[in-house]
Formats: structure tokens, C-alpha cells, sequence
């Protein structure tokens, strides 16, 4: 894959992430829900219309909206592979430590995006669902499905994007030669630990 191709990918919500893996996210997403709540086809038709515009709304502010929250990773986000080039020692340190945070910041974000991605499809499973008990137990068996969901969701983006992001550096330094600055970039102490994510997507 090419270098371009990958800094088009840091782009999008859902990119840096693998077809097949987007399939398992789905999977795990449906499945606890299909299982442990019994819609009706209807019902479940609903709530993945109203889950697929939610998702839509989040993806087209996504750049915005993760910037915005990081404001020194817009210096992932250059469209044009020349622009490396004129990176300076200053500017390609800043790079790297954007781009060795990336895996944790983007999991985390993710969480909390879905959060408020995850309010359209909950007020479905709610109120336009039927079922025998409370709402309150109807609510509790929802967010504990989503939470199921949100830890996968988290687990996989954490993996994934450390993935893409090494794929990424190893690019930079074949097209561009950053040895001097790897040999001199200190590295930030991630406090996420790459077992621990793993074991809970597997968990999961």
C-alpha cells in the first residue's frame, strides 16, 4: 500500500481499520444484541437505520471533531506527500509524537464519540421496542450490551491503528530517510499496554 495512500487513510473514522476487522466490530456489535433482547425484524431493521445515520453524522465530522480535541494531530493529516519533505528536525519530532499517541488517542476518542453515536439506537431498543419488562431493565440489558460492543470497538481501534501507524513510520522513513531523528526522538511513555488491549479484545 502506498505512503499516500495510508496518509488518506488517517483521515476516516473507520479506514484504518481492515475490512475483515470491520466485519468482526459488526458482528460483535449485532450479535449480544439479537441474542440477549430478541427484536422483532422489524425492530432490529429500525434500530440499524437509526445507528447507520448516527454513524454517518459522526463519520462526516470526524477530522473536525478529533482535531479539534488534539489540535497538534493535524500535522498527521497532510495531503500531499511532498509536504514531508519540508518538515523540519522541530516538525518531524512532532510527528512522530503524534504518531506514537495515535493508537491510544484515537481508541480513546472513538469510546467517546460512540457514546453519543450509541443515543439514537439506545432511545430505539427503549421506546419504540416492545418487551415484557421495565424500561429500567429494558435500559440496563442495552448498555450492557453496548458496553460489550464499546470494549471490542475500543480493543480493535487501539490494535488496528498501532498497526496502521507503524506501517505509516516505516513509510516515512523509507521515502524521507529519518534516521537522525529516530536515533535522537525519546519516547513518550504510553500508559496503555499493548497486551492488556489485546487480551480484551479477545475477552471481548
Amino acid at each position: 500500500m502506498s505512503f499516500k495512500k495510508d496518509l488518506n487513510k488517517m483521515k476516516s473514522l473507520s479506514d484504518c481499520i481492515r475490512p475483515v476487522s470491520q466485519l468482526f466490530l459488526v458482528i460483535a456489535g449485532f450479535t449480544p444484541i439479537l441474542v440477549l433482547l430478541k427484536p422483532s425484524l422489524f425492530e432490529f431493521v429500525v434500530f440499524v437505520i437509526a445507528d447507520s445515520i448516527a454513524f454517518g453524522v459522526v463519520k462526516s465530522l470526524d477530522l473536525k471533531l478529533y482535531t479539534r480535541l488534539y489540535p497538534g494531530a493535524e500535522i498527521l493529516f497532510k495531503e500531499k506527500v511532498s509536504a514531508f519533505k519540508e518538515f523540519n528536525f522541530s516538525q518531524k519530532n512532532s510527528f512522530l509524537s503524534e504518531a506514537f499517541l495515535f493508537p491510544k488517542r484515537r481508541a480513546a476518542y472513538i469510546s467517546l464519540v460512540s457514546i453519543f453515536k450509541l443515543i439514537p439506537a439506545f432511545l430505539v431498543a427503549t421506546l419504540f421496542w416492545k418487551y415484557e419488562s421495565s424500561f429500567f431493565e429494558q435500559a440496563m440489558k442495552v448498555v450492557g450490551t453496548f458496553g460489550i460492543t464499546m470494549v471490542y470497538f475500543f480493543s480493535m481501534t487501539f490494535i488496528e491503528a498501532h498497526e496502521f501507524t507503524s506501517r505509516l513510520l516505516n513509510n516515512v522513513h523509507e521515502k524521507f530517510d529519518w534516521s537522525k531523528v529516530f536515533r535522537e526522538y525519546n519516547l513518550p511513555k504510553v500508559k496503555i499496554d499493548f497486551e492488556i488491549v489485546l487480551s480484551l479484545a479477545i475477552g471481548a
